[in-house]
């Protein structure tokens, strides 16, 4: 059971960087690569009094770099890859876990985004793994593609996914401002949306998801049937943050359809302003749902699960459900918020995958 008294840190306490070892110093050359050699032989030893992430951007190695956008417009602190990187470094016995597996220390979302289309051919990662052998070792990933900087691919790696791998795991981030929790509660009598979705066409999966809808009301869905096409830079204006957000406040459903990627953001976003999100999928018959912690939670408790196939039966579907119906649904989810913490995955993550034979194992990693 998840204990909230060993939190490593709340999702929205800031983050007490360790000491370094070695104090940035003036942007010469002699010192820049005095640091790049120190901070080489932190990382392969995995002494972490020298914090990649500490370093000035200047001086970071690619594999460390943050990304240059803020997305998405809650985001106010470190993705999830970033969150587990410092987790892991604050004590030698947490990288490995209790399967034995050892942690693989790399951001390698910050990397394929900043180095589109650039493959590692494994030489940082393969100097990791030579420093440190192991039978077993795992890796946690972000990105809508999965680890796509390896190539070949260890099949030794079992990969915690966001939405590729062997794992799934939330696709959440860290919110040190509270903003979608702190926002006040819409009740359902006072939601004046049945359902909604603001947001642009990254997989067939939302156009037809938006075309269903559409034809289902003939093109003229009603006042408390919000669809609206847009697109999202990587910068979200405050203007259409707001708007987002007050959308999603007053929908008592919010679509969340996946997009590129297995997940999407919006599917815990609307749990946290207190709506009750819609999970949109093309998931085939007979595979399990890559949603997290399936073998802890009962999907069809907190929200709606359907195949883009059976869209048309979709608002019929929501127009059923009683307010009492969906305050159970809000209380299921209560039940079960704390799983959707950084501080939960990283103690998930260190109990280690799920044992083979369970209907949730994947005994094929999909990371290619």
């Amino acid at each position: 059971m998840y204990n909230t008294k060993k939190r490593i840190q709340s999702t929205n306490a800031g983050y007490r960087t360790p000491k370094m070892s070695i104090a940035p110093s003036s942007a010469d050359s002699a010192s820049i690569e005095s640091r790049t050699i120190a901070w080489s032989a932190a990382l392969y030893r995995y002494d972490f009094t020298l914090n990649p992430l500490d370093i000035p951007w200047s001086t970071r190695p690619d594999w460390y770099k943050d990304q240059k956008h803020h997305y998405p417009p809650f985001k106010h602190g470190l993705y999830l890859e970033e969150y587990i990187f410092r987790a892991m470094s604050r004590c030698e016995s947490s990288r490995v876990d209790h399967a034995g597996r050892r942690y693989l220390p790399f951001l390698w979302t910050n990397y394929q985004i900043e180095n589109e289309n650039k493959t590692d051919s494994g030489s940082a990662v393969k100097l990791y793994m030579d420093a440190h052998p192991s039978p077993q070792y795992f890796a946690v990933v972000q990105h809508d593609d999965g680890i796509t900087s390896l190539s070949p691919f260890p099949r030794n790696i079992h990969v915690y996914g966001a939405c590729q791998g062997d794992t799934p795991i939330p696709l959440i981030y860290e919110d040190r401002t509270r903003t979608l929790l702190r926002q006040p509660r819409v009740s359902v009598s006072n939601k004046s949306l049945l359902c909604s979705f603001v947001g642009s066409m990254t997989h067939y999966v939302r156009r037809r998801m938006f075309d269903e809808i559409m034809r289902y009301y003939g093109d003229a869905p009603p006042a408390d049937v919000y669809m609206k096409m847009k697109y999202w830079s990587p910068s979200v204006p405050s203007s259409e943050a707001d708007e987002f957000l007050s959308t999603m406040r007053h929908s008592k459903f919010v679509l969340s359809p996946r997009g590129y990627g297995r997940q999407s953001f919006r599917f815990y976003e609307a749990f946290q302003v207190g709506s009750v999100p819609v999970y949109v999928h093309d998931t085939p018959a007979g595979t399990p749902l890559w949603l997290p912690y399936q073998e802890e939670i009962d999907y069809e408790k907190i929200c709606i699960l359907i195949h883009v196939d059976d869209m048309p039966s979709l608002i019929p579907r929501l127009r059923a459900v009683t307010d009492i119906e969906y305050q159970r649904m809000l209380a299921a989810y209560a039940e079960v918020e704390d799983k959707f913490t950084l501080d939960y995955l990283y103690e998930y993550i260190l109990r280690g995958p799920v044992p083979r034979g369970s209907k949730y194992h994947k005994s094929e990693s999909v990371t290619g």
